[in-house]
């Protein structure tokens, strides 16, 4: 929000820098969260509604960001500025219900039985390590092997 405020070139390099090392954690974050909740099996499904929700945002947000650029000029800001205000009012707010409310994985919820937070925690990243590093070599060696399937020219004659 602090974008609608610059008012030179510099200030605006500078303010989207910092916006984006404050942006830079969320996507992690959020793949992170999702190892708490969700076992190995079912995470590529559920990683693949997360990328979802980034194209219907961008369905949704684009005619009316669209919109919001029309109101150039009223109350004398700019229609960027308002573009700028009236979608980070939610994401600022949003921000603040997520760091109160969210909790920080299945065995802090209160809305769990203990039975459902075992079940919970027995099949997501509470594994060991070792186990993990394990199932990690064999899925990126079953990635090599697509890459090389499609790198190869023969693939495609």
């Amino acid at each position: 929000m602090t974008m609608i405020f610059i008012r030179s070139t510099t200030a605006f390099y500078v303010v989207r820098f910092l916006l984006g090392i404050a942006e830079a954690g969320f996507f992690p974050g959020v793949i992170l969260y999702l190892t708490y909740w969700y076992p190995s099996k079912e995470r590529a499904h559920t990683i693949a509604l997360f990328y979802t929700g980034s194209v219907i945002a961008g369905i949704v947000g684009s005619p009316l960001s669209g919109a919001i650029l029309g109101l150039h000029g009223k109350i004398g800001l700019d229609g960027w500025q308002w573009l700028f205000l009236l979608e980070g009012i939610p994401a600022v707010l949003m921000a603040v219900v997520v760091f109160l409310f969210l909790p920080n994985g299945p065995q802090k919820v209160k809305w769990l039985s203990q039975g459902e937070k075992k079940w919970i925690q027995s099949g997501s990243m509470m594994r060991s390590p070792r186990k993990r590093v394990k199932q990690d070599i064999v899925f990126l060696k079953h990635c090599q092997a697509v890459a090389s399937g499609f790198c190869a020219l023969y693939t495609f004659l």
